[in-house]
């Protein structure tokens, strides 16, 4: 792998679970989630949503987020048939799972579980 990770692998990784099936059965093969959902549907507009933004994007804005602008952002969101507030999530989204998979890279869990609010007795010291 190289040693970044941009829109391309996170559209990616989107890609991967989808093909894995719907969500709703995804989310139930983690412990607990079944009792959590109780038989509810997980929408997976925002997913679809999720994938249209990043399609939108060009090759170079999907391998260099840092120039995205007000005004790409704008034709973004146009093209994706979303806001700009979406656009500014998505892209937030992809930040924070960027800086978790950094955290994971440097072996740092505890920080990452503590961000996840695990309970103490999970968490690693």
């Amino acid at each position: 792998m190289k040693d970044k990770f941009d829109f391309n692998d996170f559209l990616d990784q989107l890609q991967q679970m989808r093909k894995m099936g719907p969500l709703s059965q995804l989310v139930g093969m983690i412990p607990g989630a079944d009792r959590m959902l109780k038989g509810r549907e997980i929408d997976e507009k925002p997913i679809k949503q999720l994938e249209a933004v990043i399609r939108s994007m060009t090759n170079h804005e999907r391998e260099k987020p840092d120039v995205l602008n007000g005004s790409r952002r704008k034709r973004i969101a146009k093209g994706s048939g979303t806001t700009i507030q979406d656009v500014n999530r998505v892209v937030k989204q992809f930040y924070d799972m960027q800086k978790m998979i950094k955290q994971m890279k440097k072996g740092n869990l505890s920080n990452l579980m503590r961000q996840f609010n695990l309970p103490p007795t999970m968490q690693m010291k």
